[in-house]
């Protein structure tokens, strides 16, 4: 695998979560998981950087766990685009036909970004302690996302009642 492909699966990987930085607002009655979501993959970007600007090659394996990851953060992305797009009635609509859909895809994405951060051998790269604590955090807080589901927003859904 080339240097080049590399890179620019890395620059890749930072787009993605400049990306996800800037959406918000979400309005699904999963509201909270898509914004700790979002907060995490965000804590993700010195990683990226520090990978970016590492002189050594990246190790073939930790490679392909960032092509994964990226593909994962993609799928992530279009879910919390969803979340923050979808009008507040189709996302009401989904709390009584696609909630456990969403629930699924969440959690979907959540395994797959813990399985991909874990298959990249960072005492094979050169990243700082501090970037190597932050990535361990996040991976924490994605083992103990999953399988967790909060109430739906009832109070959004209260007052969407009446537009039936």
């Amino acid at each position: 695998m080339a240097d080049v492909g590399k890179i620019g699966v890395i620059l890749k990987l930072i787009d993605i979560v400049n990306e996800i930085s800037v959406i918000s607002d979400y309005r699904s009655t999963v509201r909270k998981q898509f914004f700790n979501l979002s907060r995490r993959l965000k804590l993700l970007n010195p990683l990226f950087e520090e990978i970016r600007d590492v002189k050594e090659a990246v190790p073939d394996e930790s490679f392909r766990s960032l092509v994964s990851l990226m593909e994962a953060l993609e799928s992530a992305k279009e879910l919390l685009r969803l979340g923050s797009e979808g009008s507040k009635i189709y996302l009401i609509d989904a709390v009584a036909l696609e909630k456990e859909e969403i629930m699924k895809k969440y959690q979907e994405v959540t395994e797959r970004l813990e399985k991909d951060l874990e298959g990249i051998s960072f005492e094979k790269l050169d990243i700082s302690d501090e970037v190597k604590e932050q990535v361990a955090l996040v991976l924490a807080q994605f083992r103990r996302a999953k399988g967790r589901t909060d109430a739906p927003d009832v109070e959004l859904k209260r007052s969407f009642i009446p537009l039936r």
